[in-house]
């Protein structure tokens, strides 16, 4: 247990400092002081010598790219909590039918996001594939259309409030600094619940982008899809 004595802050730098401290004879870490040990040499073994500026520069250099590491994540900007999509109760495993689909998504809330108002309606396509393998296993991956990107496609997988689905990353511009683009990488999970024979959907979109030049942006979208 006293191993993560011997790391802290991190690179073990304490217990480097502990082997300093009980001097050249005994070089005892952390857990050695505890436990009453320490490394021996057998009767027909012979030490390696080692140059006596070792161990300080070793224990100076973990001491300082611990501290560097440390300041590096505790003046990281905390990355919010972002709820997941909102699921569905009642029958949620009706499978979709494969094919083609209509939609229309209505952004029902935004933070971070400028040019995305809530209330504003839109429409997509879509298109749901369904493989087996021998074994007879199947599954479903639905193909979504994407403004000014290539479509996404993501692979359904049954869960107690709905087929959920997580598409790829997605980069798009948030800001410039200094004449650079800055891009952040939108996150887009999905749960959906297929209704009247698996011919008519539902699905709650969550988005969350974070990039250190632009901040936070998330919003949710629900969606109305019907199989053509």
């Amino acid at each position: 247990m006293l191993r993560f004595a011997d790391a802290v802050p991190i690179l073990y730098a304490s217990g480097l400092l502990s082997m300093i401290r009980t001097g050249r004879r005994r070089r005892q870490r952390i857990g050695d002081v505890a436990a009453g040990t320490t490394v021996v040499v057998e009767p027909s073994g012979r030490p390696l010598r080692t140059p006596g500026w070792l161990l300080p520069v070793v224990t100076l250099v973990a001491t300082l790219a611990s501290v560097a590491i440390l300041v590096a994540v505790l003046d990281a900007p905390a990355s919010p909590q972002i709820p997941p999509p909102a699921g569905f109760v009642g029958n949620t495993s009706e499978p979709p039918v494969p094919g083609n689909w209509s939609t229309i998504g209505i952004t029902t809330s935004t933070i971070g996001y400028g040019d995305d108002p809530v209330g504003v309606q839109f429409s997509r396509a879509w298109a749901i594939v369904r493989t087996c393998s021998t074994s007879g296993q199947c599954s479903f991956v639905l193909t979504r259309q994407v403004a000014g990107s290539p479509p996404l496609s993501a692979r359904l997988i049954l869960q107690p409030d709905g087929w959920h689905a997580t598409f790829p990353l997605t980069a798009f511009s948030c800001g410039s600094a200094g004449g650079q683009t800055i891009y952040w990488q939108q996150h887009s999970s999905w749960v959906l619940l297929f209704v009247n024979a698996g011919r008519v959907a539902k699905a709650n979109e969550r988005n969350y982008s974070y990039a250190p030049g632009c901040g936070y942006g998330t919003d949710t979208v629900a969606w109305a899809a019907t199989h053509r």
